[in-house]
């Protein structure tokens, strides 16, 4: 039985009566096999990939549906229990980024040269969150809807996604987080999309699952241009379901394919598996948690020459899943890994830790994030030195005095470097109330911590007059890291109606800090 079965008749009385269809969560956790929510900008369900017998059907791969965006209808949340979308009663994609990703998850065959999908014919929920140039959806909004009402196994969300605001990136990670304590995986693509590029006269946009430290990053091994903080690659020249494209080749049987799939696509090579391997250990009776599932597909990757901060624990192919995935899912066992494992020392030990220290906003108890020391850095602006002792990291502080509603963005970029090991300086950017110099969790309004070797990009709205402060900071600097901030504002009054202004950045304290907990 899908979790759909359980509306039928709400979806028929719904859909005739023209109301919105309601009912309870725990009613739509009926037991089946297990299901992915795909968070992106929808899913062309015409496709031949793809199961899909209208919104009333109950047997068919698509067992929930929402369109978060303002693309066809205002913007609009579900209530408690709403499983499927009656104003817009069928999904869509009109970018083909969530298309793609699914089909290599969850695509029903294979046709022509395209690529077999993990976990054929799995059950998908849809849940749009981006149009073609702006995510006007709520990440966070969809991740607990495919948490709580879809009750989802895993979840994928396409690295296309951005917020224009700063301020939901507090909100998607604590979702993903939420996911996590509730045993779902979120499986996140960390390549950033052309969504996430700052148009030039607008407030611009930021990606928002690169911070989120419970997801499990994926990337592609030929886009190391963006190594955020990945944890798993895939093969590149993956083909995938295409709504349309200039190189797509069309099999007899109809819809299009892209025999070049990109870094926005991939992560869905990773959730399907991480779907079949929790479906594996489910019939077997062994265990299928979401900490065992994301385990398994770490232990399961397969190291090479590349640097770990590139690959992670290394590149996640179908000889991998075959050969290890899928049996010891099966046998509740887990692979070997090599002696020391240099790649999973530096994932868990070095990128994790340091992940987890600067960018998860802390509890409600305000707990310290970073505490100045005596000890000056004197390296000067627009350079970030290794610290001198274990644990100490240096931060540039910029202090910027705000009406309500100014609005800044602020990119930074690296530039020469001195690290011991290529690509493993890792700078990000914060925005905190006040002036400090003792900043908590607290005080994060704004955030960007890309991972070693990526530029970062903060944005931030004032709701009051005060001071907040920039902040550079190393968070894991082998070698001293040169670099290069630029800033635009829009003063309040001019928002809408003129370009945005250079911002003059003053260097307002340079020292070492310590974080604590």
């Amino acid at each position: 039985m899908t979790r759909r079965v359980i509306a039928v008749a709400a979806l028929i009385a719904a859909f005739l009566a023209g109301v919105p269809i309601t009912f309870t969560a725990a009613a739509a956790a009926a037991a089946g096999p297990p299901v992915l929510a795909v968070i992106s900008t929808g899913l062309d369900v015409g496709h031949e990939q793809f199961a899909y017998g209208g919104p009333l059907d109950t047997t068919d791969q698509i067992v929930a549906w929402w369109d978060f965006t303002a693309t066809v209808a205002p913007l609009h949340e579900p209530d408690v229990g709403q499983i499927w979308d009656s104003a817009v009663p069928d999904p869509y994609d009109t970018v083909g980024e969530g298309t793609a990703a699914t089909s290599l998850a969850a695509g029903a065959g294979r046709y022509g040269d395209a690529t077999p999908a993990l976990a054929p014919g799995g059950q998908v929920a849809v849940a749009r969150v981006c149009q073609e140039t702006v995510c006007d959806g709520k990440l966070s909004v969809a991740i607990r809807w495919a948490v709580d009402t879809v009750q989802a196994d895993v979840v994928l969300v396409t690295p296309g996604y951005s917020t224009p605001f700063p301020a939901e990136l507090n909100y998607v990670d604590e979702a993903v987080r939420y996911a996590r304590e509730h045993d779902v995986l979120v499986v996140a693509g960390q390549s950033l999309g052309s969504r996430a590029t700052p148009a030039e006269g607008s407030v611009g946009a930021t990606n928002s699952l690169v911070n989120a430290s419970s997801a499990l990053l994926v990337g592609a091994a030929d886009d190391a241009a963006w190594s955020s903080g990945r944890e798993l690659v895939v093969p590149a020249g993956l083909s995938a379901a295409s709504t349309s494209c200039a190189a797509c080749y069309a099999p007899a049987a109809g819809r299009t394919y892209n025999p070049l799939a990109g870094g926005s696509s991939v992560p869905g090579y990773v959730a399907g598996m991480a779907l079949q391997a929790r479906a594996e250990a489910q019939a077997a009776g062994r265990p299928a948690d979401a900490d065992r599932i994301e385990t398994l597909l770490k232990w399961s990757a397969r190291d090479t020459d590349a640097s770990p901060a590139t690959e992670g624990y290394g590149i996640l192919d179908r000889p991998a899943f075959d050969d290890d995935v899928v049996p010891h899912a099966r046998g509740g066992t887990l692979p070997g890994r090599p002696a020391p494992d240099v790649n999973a020392i530096y994932v868990e030990r070095v990128a994790g830790p340091a992940h987890d220290a600067w960018t998860e906003t802390l509890d409600e108890e305000g707990l310290k994030l970073l505490v100045p020391t005596p000890q000056p850095a004197g390296s000067g602006a627009g350079r970030i030195a290794p610290g001198s002792v274990p644990g100490r990291t240096e931060v540039e502080s910029y202090a910027v005095a705000l009406q309500p509603g100014d609005v800044f963005a602020v990119a930074l970029s690296l530039a020469a470097a001195s690290e011991p090991v290529p690509g493993t300086n890792d700078v990000d950017l914060f925005v905190f109330a006040g002036r400090g110099p003792t900043f908590t969790g607290r005080d994060i309004l704004a955030k960007s911590a890309n991972g070693p070797g990526a530029d970062e990009h903060v944005e931030y709205r004032a709701v009051a007059a005060g001071w907040v402060t920039v902040a550079v900071v190393g968070s894991v600097v082998t070698g001293d890291q040169d670099v290069v901030l630029a800033g635009r504002s829009w003063p309040a009054p001019s928002l809408l109606s003129s370009a945005p202004v250079q911002m003059q950045l003053q260097l307002s304290d340079e020292r070492f800090y310590v974080g604590t907990s």
